[in-house]
């Protein structure tokens, strides 16, 4: 099933993402990094070992559209759309042209696909990875996917689009661990 703009407004998504809520607060200014004091363990002699340590790292998702230019970042911004207040930013914001692909970042299940109802995500996806972690791709264009369908890792499943409260062409891509929404960054 393929849904597009015009589509949009009968098409019903479930509800399997926390709303978003608009949060506003006056403007300040970050508070200055403190780093950790460096702590060294107390050497025991004779223990341990000299054998290089052969665990691999867990692989890193695929990236959701090529380029990754960041146009706004996780956490507190100024609103984009009415240009004052700060309002927290639950995704990061990555430049795409308009029909750009959007890809999933990990193997999963598609959870929702349609017109995010309950926020300004416009056209949105959501695939669930399992383990507690949901991504969601917001403001697109085309959907190429539907509810119970699974992806792989890095599979076109969207397009670029300025569905929904958007200032231009964008994906705002979430990242949610147990219903917290964390800095996409991070897990990328």
């Amino acid at each position: 099933m393929v849904f597009g703009v015009a589509e949009a407004a009968t098409v019903a998504a479930p509800e399997t993402v926390a709303d978003r809520q608009l949060v506003t607060r006056p403007f300040e200014e970050p508070e200055p990094a403190q780093e950790a004091p460096a702590q060294e363990a107390p050497a025991e002699e004779g223990t341990g070992s000299t054998a290089p340590v052969t665990e691999e790292a867990p692989a890193k998702p695929s990236v959701p559209v090529d380029g990754l230019v960041i146009t706004s970042p996780f956490g507190w911004r100024l609103n984009p759309i009415t240009g004052y207040g700060q309002e927290w930013h639950t995704g990061t914001d990555f430049r795409g042209a308009l029909g750009t692909d959007v890809r999933s970042a990990r193997t999963g299940t598609v959870t929702e696909a349609g017109w995010h109802t309950t926020g300004g995500g416009g056209l949105r996806i959501v695939v669930d990875h399992g383990d507690g972690v949901l991504t969601t791709y917001n403001h697109l264009n085309d959907i190429w996917v539907e509810p119970g369908q699974q992806v792989e890792e890095g599979q076109v499943i969207g397009a670029v689009g300025s569905t929904g409260n958007s200032t231009g062409p964008h994906l705002h891509f979430e990242v949610l661990i147990n219903g917290e929404y964390i800095d996409p960054m991070s897990w990328l």
